[in-house]
């Protein structure tokens, strides 16, 4: 795949400091596909987002490859796209999460919609294509912190709260997607109130480090079991479910209750976790009896829904 280039980045929704690799991703479009790459919940999602709705907006008809997708059968991306990509003329089609989809199959839609003269744009975990040239970057920088900071507050930081910004900085690395959990209200109250009281970067270490971890399990604990359940299923599920398979292995109304405590949030049909890293922390922290009745209830709701080939790493 040696048309593909390699970018890596951290990123955010609305990608902020990061205007350099938004730059270089758009000119590597020019002439060929592009290779966003970036640990899960720095913002490469949102780094592919933006680049592709602007080729939207320039005309480029846009194609979409759902990752390892749950689905009746298993099948690859190029099958996922083959009939819209034959009528379709220099198309961008994107594939986020591609390491989920396995290198051969990804070369074989490269060549397919390159050979239409057009463009994939591709979101990835460092490391998982390797033979990839990777321009290697830190977390956002300081100055976007304090950017995202600003608009959570709704006014520029001022020198009392200086400390606030070196302390997110310092416990996030400028990962994204932490930054951002941390900046939900109820948590940045906390953080402020902490950082306003102690005027010590090193004694919040622990506090700040602690933060999302802590808000994460209070929120859980104030669900009821079948709800906890049902964000426990969210998690393992992965954020590309099916809504019918969500709803069917966890409950239409445990997951609004589980919305309702802003852990998920909805996306198109389907629920997802209003922050990855919040999700990854849930995941990592689920008991084992907890884990095996998610994959379980999970195995019930696919074989309820048709979907008989799951993602890998889901059971």
């Amino acid at each position: 795949m040696s048309s593909v280039h390699a970018i890596q980045t951290g990123g955010a929704r609305a990608p902020v400091g990061r205007d350099d690799q938004l730059r270089t991703a758009e000119q590597v479009l020019r002439t060929d596909s592009v290779q966003v790459v970036g640990m899960p919940g720095t913002g490469v999602t949102a780094l592919v987002e933006t680049v592709v709705r602007r080729r939207a907006d320039a005309g480029h008809p846009v194609l979409r490859v759902p990752p390892s997708p749950w689905s009746p059968r298993p099948t690859t991306p190029l099958e996922q796209v083959g009939t819209l990509l034959s009528h379709t003329d220099s198309p961008t089609v994107v594939v986020d999460d591609a390491h989920l989809v396995p290198v051969p199959d990804l070369e074989a839609l490269l060549a397919a919609v390159e050979g239409r003269g057009g463009r994939v744009v591709i979101g990835v975990h460092p490391g998982d294509l390797v033979d990839r040239d990777v321009v290697h970057l830190p977390g956002l920088p300081r100055d976007a912190v304090r950017r995202l900071l600003e608009s959570a507050l709704g006014h520029r930081p001022g020198l009392s709260e200086e400390l606030l910004v070196a302390g997110l900085a310092r416990v996030t690395r400028g990962h994204v997607s932490h930054l951002r959990a941390l900046l939900e209200p109820e948590v940045l109250r906390a953080l402020a109130g902490l950082a306003a009281r102690e005027q010590d970067l090193d004694a919040l270490r622990t506090p700040f480090a602690d933060a999302l971890a802590t808000r994460t399990h209070a929120t859980l604990a104030d669900l009821d079991e079948d709800s906890r359940l049902a964000a426990s299923i969210v998690a393992v599920a992965g954020p590309h479910a099916p809504g019918a398979l969500l709803d069917a292995a966890a409950g239409i109304d445990q997951l609004a209750r589980a919305r309702e405590a802003r852990l998920l949030e909805r996306h198109g049909e389907t629920h997802r976790y209003r922050h990855a890293a919040v999700r990854d922390l849930v995941r990592r922290s689920l008991p084992v009896d907890v884990l095996a009745e998610a994959r379980w209830r999970l195995g019930v709701g696919a074989q309820a829904t048709g979907l008989h080939h799951a993602p890998a790493g889901v059971f």
